[in-house]
């Protein structure tokens, strides 16, 4: 009998080592998993004492993790790369800087010479900036950070997305800014979802022509001024947040240029307002009709409204809200 269950067992350890390889080698890793590993902080030899340096040292594929520690940049970290990774060992206490100079992180195409640059940055904190992270290229991914305190200069944000697609803002914690994610100038396709963001002046800035913006499952609350505002966009969709206890939790505005009104409708859907009295959310805007033809005017403005037909009656429980 032993040797009949020995048997079996020889013959089921054979079969999961011929399984086991065949479907592992059916996953394709990610562009941005593959290349070196370059160390920041730490105690290891040769790693590097900051990010800039890292990246300067790296090639696309490659991955910078960044160690625990307080690490002040006090300037523009360029990423430059096409494909690379920047991860936090923790993001409570991976601190990167800004000395109140500039910004912290600026994804840029004007070097690398390409708008298709898949970067991810997590883990971190990011913060005492002008700009948190600024984005000008396409499909990179935000996730799992504290962006904050980022309120010096003229237009100080979180996070900024200009003139890009297909990016991806999620999982984050974004408070304390003065706007928290401004989305402007033609981007199409941004996706911010599963964020915290509380105590900005501003939660959210989507304008600029911005199409196809997706907001979902964010708890956007205790913003000084409104929790969300889009003004003169495509295809907004809004739907399943908790926005609530802002001094205005919405507000949108309808651009109607060129008989495309229906193009700037923006969708707000089951999200949860605090407690409401009417069955419906109503959420108020502006309409601007261009009228070139008076003097100093260059439109004439309405109310109009927005409803969210089916708001949620109790606020949604999103993981990994801290």
């Amino acid at each position: 009998m032993i040797r009949k269950y020995l048997a079996v067992g020889i013959i089921l350890l054979f079969v999961g080592t011929c399984i086991i390889p065949a479907t592992a080698q059916n996953i394709e890793p990610l562009p941005t998993s593959r290349g070196n590993w370059l160390y920041v902080g730490g105690s290891g030899p040769g790693n590097y004492t900051r990010i800039q340096d890292a990246i300067n040292a790296s090639s696309d594929g490659d991955t910078v993790f960044v160690f625990s520690g307080f690490y002040q940049e006090g300037g523009i970290v360029v990423i430059d790369r096409k494909y690379i990774n920047i991860i936090g060992e923790d993001k409570n206490t991976t601190i990167i800087d800004g000395c109140e100079k500039g910004w912290v992180f600026r994804i840029d195409n004007t070097i690398s010479g390409s708008d298709d640059t898949h970067i991810k940055i997590s883990g971190l904190t990011i913060q005492n900036a002008s700009v948190g992270i600024y984005v000008y290229t396409d499909n990179n991914t935000i996730n799992d950070n504290i962006i904050q305190n980022n309120v010096l200069g003229d237009l100080p944000r979180g996070i900024f997305i200009a003139i890009a697609n297909n990016n991806s803002i999620y999982g984050n914690v974004i408070r304390k800014n003065e706007y928290g994610i401004y989305v402007w100038k033609y981007p199409k396709n941004t996706k911010i979802e599963q964020n915290l963001i509380e105590n900005n002046s501003y939660g959210i800035l989507v304008e600029g022509v911005a199409e196809n913006t997706f907001i979902s499952k964010n708890t956007i609350i205790n913003n000084v001024g409104y929790g969300v505002s889009i003004r003169k966009c495509y295809y907004t969709i809004v739907e399943k947040n908790n926005i609530y206890k802002n001094h205005r939790d919405a507000l949108f505005v309808v651009h109607a240029h060129h008989h495309d009104l229906y193009k700037f409708e923006t969708t707000w859907n089951e999200n949860y307002w605090g407690k409401i009295k009417l069955q419906s959310k109503i959420i108020l805007g502006t309409l601007e009709i261009p009228y070139y033809s008076w003097p100093g005017e260059d439109c004439l403005r309405f109310i109009w409204l927005n409803f969210d037909w089916h708001p949620a009656k109790e606020p949604y429980d999103i993981r990994g809200m801290s």
